[in-house]
């Protein structure tokens, strides 16, 4: 029973590495210089909507 569960842990255990690696890739990429001020502006059309709810 125990080398059973720890047969079915094995898998769980490298998908969960995976997940990590992948996680860890995708925020170094969004947080990269050239994409963060992409991320961070503003759409026109929102900020054409907040200037004219402020005046």
């Amino acid at each position: 029973i125990a080398g059973m569960r720890l047969a079915d842990q094995i898998p769980l255990v490298i998908r969960y590495q995976i997940l990590q690696e992948s996680a860890t890739e995708l925020q170094r990429e969004m947080l990269q210089d050239e994409n963060m001020e992409l991320l961070l502006k503003e759409d026109f059309d929102i900020g054409s909507k907040r200037a004219a709810l402020q005046s």
